[in-house]
């Protein structure tokens, strides 16, 4: 078998991981914007390395020259930051509300 059979049997694995991974990352990617724009940062950290993981995987296909599953991933990210900033001038213009502790040792509890 030649190197260039290989390589074409290679690729025609690689191209499905990289399509899998841009899934993986689009998914990442608009979690990690839900998560910013509800002050979730654990939750948004993790979405966020998901969405790299996957931006990664989409990598795979540019080994058969299919550019476009990494051209997918990518795109979100500016959407999620752009997600994230609109959220945080919101945030500064109507403040959130205030939580009032109450105590449970004086106050009867409903039933």
């Amino acid at each position: 078998m030649s190197t260039l059979a290989i390589q074409h049997h290679i690729a025609g694995i690689l191209v499905p991981f990289g399509v899998t991974g841009a899934v993986i990352a689009v998914a990442g990617a608009l979690l990690a914007a839900v998560a910013f724009a509800m002050r979730g940062a654990e939750f948004g950290g993790v979405a966020s390395a998901v969405w790299v993981c996957g931006a990664i995987l989409s990598a795979a296909a540019g080994y058969a020259g299919d550019w476009a599953p990494l051209i997918v991933a990518l795109a979100p990210a500016p959407l999620a930051a752009a997600a994230f900033g609109i959220r945080r001038a919101l945030a500064a213009r109507v403040p959130l509300p205030t939580l009032v502790p109450v105590d449970t040792a004086t106050t009867p509890l409903p039933a």
